[in-house]
């Protein structure tokens, strides 16, 4: 069995018949919801299948994704200059937020790449 890293994992699933299979791996773990009544109702992209057991979806194990907040200062290094990166509010990025509930554990949440620049320590 793999160890688990939970500052670049994240585990999702464990419900029989739910979860990733043979095949996803790269495939999106998204969330759906809003931070608040001024903000609609998308779709976060909060990871990437990475691995999961032998018996998916026949298991209570969950499948283990690459967490997104981990990698993002990599992903604005190399996209932001073929990127136009549009202005987000980001007064949803707190610890009660729900994404932050979802992808807690020394990553802050984000919701777009222009909100990530906020969201991450400075150097």
């Amino acid at each position: 069995m793999r160890k688990l890293d939970p500052s670049s994992q994240i585990c999702v699933g464990g419900k029989v018949g739910k979860g990733s299979c043979y095949g996803d791996s790269g495939g999106p773990l998204t969330w759906m919801g809003s931070f608040d009544s001024a903000i609609s109702v998308r779709n976060y992209l909060i990871g990437l299948v990475s691995y999961g057991p032998e018996d998916c979806g026949k298991t209570e194990n969950p499948g283990v994704y690459t967490r997104m907040t981990y990698f993002l200062q990599w992903i604005l290094d190399h996209l932001e200059d073929e990127v136009n990166i549009p202005e987000v509010r980001t007064e949803h990025l707190n610890s009660s937020s729900p994404l932050h509930q979802l992808s807690s554990n020394k990553t802050s949440s984000i919701s777009s790449f222009a909100s990530v620049r906020q969201a991450l320590p400075s150097t």
